[in-house]
Parts: C-alpha cells; structure tokens; sequence
C-alpha cells in the first residue's frame, strides 16, 4: 500500500464514522453527565473538520512535494496504519454497542479526543514524510552533480 493509499483509506474511515454516528441522534456522553442534545452534532463537525484538515494538509504537501510523497515510506504508512486500525475499531464498537438496541450512551468526548489524535499524528506524518522528501530531493541533488 502507498502513502497514497493510507491517506484515502483513512479519509474513507473518517467519512464512515461521520455515516455511522447519523444513527446515534441522542443520548448521553458516557461521562454521567446529563445527556446534551447537542453531542452527536459536535462530534459529526469535529469529524468533518479534522478529515477535511488532513486531506487539506495532504493536497498541500502533495503539491510541493509531488509524486514522491504519494509513494511514501514504510514508517510513514505504519503510522497511518496504526491511525486507521484506532479509528476503525472505534467504528466497530460504535457498531456494536448500536446493535444492543435503545439507551446506548457513547462517550462522545473520548470519541472526539480519538478523531484530533488522529487528526494529529495524521498530520504530523504527513509533514514528516514531507520534510524527508524534500530533503532527499536537495541532498540528492547536490551530491548526484559531477564534479568538474
């Protein structure tokens, strides 16, 4: 898998648990706390914000680091794939706890906490590679001159 790759997949992810979270339209915040109203739709907006970050920061990077970027490094779709399995098993107990029926509480606050450390080490990957590239790019460059 390219970085490419890692990034569409965890764009996908993002946009599956914005789909997902449609069906839960109330209930509580795991946390005791009286149940807001309110807590699905900030965390459908914190989704939408942090994906829409990423991918902004990607098309950015991409641009100024071109198709190498794209390629990628092994350590840099480890992260990413580390970043995906986080998001995708939160997913799947969102999914389970929405087959158990009526009255399930989620914890929306942790699961906000999840969607901005992955939007952050997402983007933290994505500039770190950025960086290595660019690097390889001068460096390569000044050493693959001949000498006259």
């Amino acid at each position: 898998m390219s970085f490419g790759d890692a990034i569409r997949a965890l764009l996908d992810t993002y946009a599956n648990c914005i789909s997902r979270l449609k069906a839960f339209k109330g209930g509580g915040n795991g946390s005791g706390a009286a149940p807001s109203h309110n807590d699905p739709s900030r965390l459908r907006k914190s989704l939408r914000r942090d994906r829409s970050l990423i991918e902004q920061t990607y098309s950015s990077r991409l641009s100024e680091s071109g198709s190498r970027l794209n390629k990628g490094d092994a350590r840099a779709v480890r992260a990413l794939d580390r970043v995906l399995k986080r998001l995708r098993n939160a997913i799947a107990n969102v999914l389970r706890l929405s087959t158990k029926g009526d009255g399930v509480d989620l914890d929306y606050n942790s699961l906000m906490a999840l969607s901005n450390a992955s939007r952050i080490d997402a983007i933290r990957t994505i500039d770190s590679l950025s960086h290595q590239v660019k690097e390889r790019r001068f460096f390569g460059g000044l050493f693959s001159r001949r000498r006259e």
